[in-house]
């Protein structure tokens, strides 16, 4: 007979490390880790210590821890998670938090295949927490006068907001009879079986309790508030609760519901005031009354209904006493069948299409081409005085621009010397011949014919290219125009000073030479040598 294989050493040691930690073994063997070699390094290197140490591990650390055992160096001291072993990982580690969450035992005993299988499929349920603004959930500054609405509010508001362990902030105002046995679902069961004990609670009642602080401050609950430890957030609203819950404001609410009640009437169908504006404001004080513990029953409702309804109209008088005998209980039937009615009755403002309404929009319509029309009127003048605009900076640019090539603006003795080319009269030259800025206005207006392209000495000369001559004329370039022109000047300026007899026109020829010499182009004037004239 041959003999039973021998079990290796180190197999062994590991069955008898395993002993030791039986609860980890099961559990780590409930995850698919089969070889007693495997499920040691496991305990040894990561420290399990018991079953509700998973419940620390998020889904990213175990990839993690997944990443590190597989890549360990030697070869040998590899230990292989696979696929399956680190969803059923994951899914351990998601049961011993939703425990925590319920308030439960975490006992190895309830942990079996199935459980593993369902907290897989529950855990690819959990959808991401999307980004939003809590602003938008915010609720409005507590209101005495309508606690239960205002309560209802603050308690969604906290439902909408993970605390320190996932679950909804809620869980810190539950009632204080509430009997997780009782709940109606799942999600209310884990609000109910969430410890009030531990770090995450104290975290998160801190947090209700400065919520709650934010919506008392300037109100009246401020006296009932400040009365709660610092940062406990339940005991605050549990004093709040006891307070505006009591008989007292109760009776007071109610109070206040029936006085908004018997001051409803409806006298007819208005545009300001229909019947399902009437019907919603009875519903809020039936709310109301029922909120504090005051309700009407059916029958009082539709007595309610009728009693405000004053109208005249004959067909809604006959109706009303209809309605006592149809639906004398029924309060939402009622109030159906006289709508109905109402609405027969009164087509005009119940149908936006019909009657004034449709006048109406016509007028709409016929202002709105009114005021398109006045807006392209508007635009055009607009359009063309931007034109005008425009074409007078064009204008003021370009007498700048001759402006600056007489040097800019400039007076001199009360005339205007930015455009020294332009013509004077006899009494600008009069009172320029007594200003110092005389000769520079002879200058450049003799110098605004850019010199001459002539002969080399300037001069100019109609027929006599190649002669020296003192008169001015054409010349080969500009020269004798500026002779001219200078010629031309002088003589406005100079002829009640010369005699009568004096010849003019030697004179004339004279200065245009010596002109065309002086305001010949630069680059062909000759520099004058001693006794040249």
């Amino acid at each position: 007979m041959a003999a039973a294989p021998a079990v290796p050493a180190a197999e062994i040691a590991a069955l008898a490390f395993l002993a030791e930690h039986p609860e980890m073994d099961v559990v780590l063997t409930l995850c698919g880790f089969e070889e007693p070699i495997a499920r040691q390094r496991l305990i040894q290197r990561e420290g399990f210590d018991n079953l509700e140490s998973f419940g620390d591990f998020s889904s990213e650390s175990i990839d993690s821890m997944a990443r590190r055992h597989e890549s360990y160096t030697p070869v040998a001291q590899r230990v292989n998670f696979g696929m399956r072993c680190i969803a059923k990982f994951k899914a351990i580690a998601y049961w011993v938090r939703k425990c925590r969450h319920e308030g439960t035992t975490v006992d190895v005993a309830n942990l079996n295949q199935d459980v593993i299988t369902q907290m897989g499929r529950e855990l690819t349920l959990v959808p991401l927490e999307p980004k939003r603004d809590d602003k938008l959930f915010y609720p409005p500054k507590f209101d005495p006068n309508n606690y239960v609405t205002w309560e209802r509010t603050f308690e969604n508001y906290l439902d909408s907001l993970k605390g320190k362990s996932k679950i909804p902030l809620s869980y810190i105002i539950r009632p204080v009879d509430a009997d997780p046995a009782t709940a109606t679902s799942d999600y209310q069961r884990t609000i109910w079986q969430a410890p009030h004990v531990g770090y995450a609670f104290e975290e998160d009642n801190r947090e209700v309790y400065r919520i709650y602080k934010d919506l008392m401050i300037g109100t009246d609950g401020w006296t009932w508030f400040h009365r709660a430890p610092e940062g406990n957030g339940r005991s605050a609203h549990i004093l709040i609760s006891e307070h505006y819950r009591g008989t007292a404001e109760t009776a007071r609410r109610a109070a206040e519901a029936e006085a908004q009640l018997a001051k409803l009437f409806y006298k007819g169908e208005t545009p300001l005031f229909k019947f399902e504006t009437y019907i919603t404001r009875l519903r809020e004080c039936f709310e109301l009354l029922e909120d504090n513990d005051q309700g009407y029953s059916g029958a009082q409702k539709v007595n309610a209904m009728l009693k405000g309804i004053t109208s005249t109209h004959p067909r809604i008088t006959s109706l009303s006493t209809t309605i006592l005998t149809t639906h004398p209980t029924d309060f939402e039937g009622a109030s159906s069948v006289m709508a109905n009615v109402i609405s027969r009755i009164f087509p005009a403002v119940n149908n936006p299409h019909d009657g004034r309404a449709k006048r109406q929009i016509s007028a709409f319509e016929q202002n709105e081409e009114r005021n398109r029309n006045h807006q392209h009127d508007a635009l055009t003048r607009v359009m063309y005085k931007k034109v005008r605009q425009y074409r007078d900076r064009q204008a003021e640019f370009r007498n700048r621009g001759r402006g600056h090539r007489g040097g800019g603006g400039r007076w001199a003795n009360g005339v205007d010397i930015s455009d020294p080319t332009r013509y004077f009269s006899a009494d600008e030259w009069n009172r320029l011949r007594d200003s110092p800025d005389y000769q520079w206005v002879i200058d450049r207006r003799a110098g605004n014919g850019r010199g001459g392209r002539g002969r080399s000495d300037g001069h100019g000369g109609r027929g006599q290219r190649g002669r020296q001559s003192n008169r001015g004329g054409r010349g080969a370039g500009a020269g004798g125009n500026a002779g001219r022109r200078v010629a031309f000047v002088e003589q406005q300026q100079m002829h009640e000073d010369q005699p009568s007899n004096h010849d003019v026109s030697q004179d004339n020829g004279d200065r245009g030479g010596h002109a065309g010499i002086q305001f010949g182009g630069r680059r062909y004037q000759q520099p004058r040598g001693p006794g040249r004239t």
